[in-house]
């Protein structure tokens, strides 16, 4: 049995044509999520003794039923290649970001604000930006009870802008959007560089742990390596994590050469697991450690990272590895705390996944980030400040470079900040942020108690 193909982050796909499952195959899809829970899921040991999968109508029902009271993240789905596609950051999208937030005291009327939009999308085109403020989606205006479906129900719609006058929202404009699919998003958002107060700051804005893009890495740190950069700022903040081999990637890019050897992440797995690898590949392959890489640029010198609570995961992973090893300060909101990483595993059908918490990881000191990691500098993100990412104005970068040269960056206030409200979500690409992970292939060959 090749336990590698379980380990090691390799694609591997089972694929026949199947229709979507019907109820006469609910059971069989049951007793298949029950067979892989408790063979790879990391809190085995607390699935329940007494549940039948001939018990259940509902397959959701079923595996939300087998989940660990402290499991906040593993999930199903019915549509593998949906799910695959957003994992390589392939969706269909207007192309921009947003937080929605309360309009009143009363926690019914809602906004949206902008927090970024993607290049050569319909967001872009329409020059739709970070700050700007919408209330209404085909002219119905958006509360409580009816934002989710306003936001996730259509592919071409209008919506509305406003503006604030004297404290007020007001009306100011409709765009038509028609969303793109099949579109996928560069996770290198921004790569810069400031020259200030005699440093050279890189400034590398990340949104999604995509392997596919490590080439792309390489060449944003070759250029930063041509710059002679200082001094690193990594902003982290609409990161929810994703291929936990771009992260080892970035972390080997970054690292600086007398952490070359040492352990970045330790793995911890169920008992199954832990007690298969300890014998057939010994307490070596428990840890994930700092390798050489050619576009490394040896960072000796500060590193910011910049946080929210939408930091999670391989974003997480990330830091958590790195601040044993480098001089590093965490600058934003405390991160979401996600501490464990996922696999999706499809059915031989390829039309159910399962995403469920295989392992957790710590950093060489045995550190997880398990409650969120409190930034050293606490701060929120605010895209009512008037400026754009990339803008060394903009508030958490500006806060981050003041943090490397000692001097605040000049700047000042456009929007009052208490006209942000208060916080009900973030969509991504204006969808529902949904947890990463890694995709690996499901059969007979993977099971370690079938090779017994």
């Amino acid at each position: 049995m090749n336990l590698r193909k379980l380990i090691i982050p390799i694609f591997v796909y089972l694929l026949s044509s199947c229709d979507k499952n019907s109820a006469n195959n609910t059971l069989k899809t049951n007793s298949w999520i029950q067979e892989v829970m408790e063979e790879v899921y990391l809190w085995e040991e607390h699935i329940p003794d007494n549940l039948s999968s001939k018990d259940y109508s509902d397959s959701f029902d079923f595996f939300d039923n087998l989940l660990y009271v402290e499991d906040y993240w593993s999930w199903l789905s019915n549509d593998f290649f949906a799910t695959k596609n957003m994992l390589d950051g392939i969706t269909t999208t207007g192309g921009y970001e947003f937080l929605l937030t309360y309009t009143d005291e009363q926690y019914y009327n809602i906004k949206g604000i902008i927090e970024y939009t993607l290049p050569r999308t319909p967001a872009d085109l329409n020059d739709i930006k970070r700050g700007d403020i919408f209330t209404r989606i085909n002219n119905t205006s958006l509360n409580i009870d009816n934002y989710y479906s306003l936001l996730t129900s259509y592919t071409s719609y209008t919506i509305g802008f406003d503006t604030i006058i004297n404290g007020e929202l007001t009306p100011l404009k409709d765009i038509n959007i028609t969303e793109v699919e099949n579109f996928q998003e560069n996770p290198i958002h921004i790569d810069s560089v400031y020259s200030i107060d005699g440093k050279k700051i890189a400034y590398l804005m990340y949104n999604q742990f995509i392997a596919e893009f490590n080439a792309n890495l390489d060449e944003t740190f070759a250029f930063f390596k041509s710059e002679n950069i200082t001094d690193l700022i990594v902003d982290l903040r609409y990161n929810p994590g994703g291929d936990v081999s771009a992260e080892i990637h970035m972390a080997n890019l970054i690292a600086p050469n007398s952490a070359i050897s040492e352990i970045f992440k330790k793995n911890h797995w169920n008992q199954l697991y832990t007690d298969y690898i300890s014998s057939e590949f010994g307490e070596e392959f428990f840890y994930t450690r700092i390798e050489e890489a050619s576009q490394n640029i040896n960072m000796t010198g500060k590193i910011i990272a910049i946080t929210s609570n939408s930091t999670a995961s391989a974003s997480e992973g990330l830091i958590n590895g790195l601040e044993p090893l480098t001089d590093m300060t965490l600058v934003g909101d405390t991160t979401h705390g996600k501490y464990t990483g996922m696999w999706v595993i499809p059915d031989n059908d390829s039309i159910w996944a399962i995403i469920p918490i295989v392992v957790k990881t710590t950093n060489k000191e045995d550190v997880s980030v398990k409650g969120g990691m409190v930034p050293d500098i606490l701060l929120s993100d605010n895209p009512l400040d008037g400026y754009q990412l990339g803008d060394i104005r903009e508030t958490m970068l500006a806060r981050a470079i003041e943090e490397i040269t000692g001097t605040p960056v000049t700047r000042s206030a456009r929007i009052q900040p208490d006209f942000m409200g208060e916080e009900i979500g973030r969509f991504k690409h204006g969808k529902e942020l949904k947890a990463q992970a890694r995709i690996v292939g499901w059969g007979q060959d993977l099971l370690i108690r079938n090779q017994e």
